[in-house]
């Protein structure tokens, strides 16, 4: 089974991907440098949906990036500030 071995140089930038009231919503990009197609993963972070942001996995999404995957890591809206299902909504934008 062939492997992919080439580690790429990456970006990361934040974006706002929703925006409710004055508040946006951003997502952190970790984009491999060079020529894609790349594949791409959604990471949603842990935190018992109480707490967390896209900053929790940062180390484990770099790392992703390199092999070539694009992580779009979210924040997203959490209890109590935000009752369920509003953290879905946010994560399914």
């Amino acid at each position: 089974m062939a492997t992919n071995t080439t580690i790429h140089e990456i970006e990361v930038e934040d974006r706002e991907y929703v925006r409710h009231g004055d508040t946006p919503l951003l997502a952190r990009l970790f984009k491999p440098r060079g020529r894609g197609p790349f594949p791409i993963m959604v990471e949603v972070h842990g935190g018992a949906w109480v707490n967390g942001n896209r900053f929790n996995g940062e180390e484990a999404n770099k790392a992703l990036a390199k092999t070539g995957v694009i992580v779009v890591a979210l924040d997203f809206r959490v209890p109590p500030e935000a009752p369920y299902p509003t953290s879905l909504a946010d994560i399914h934008y």
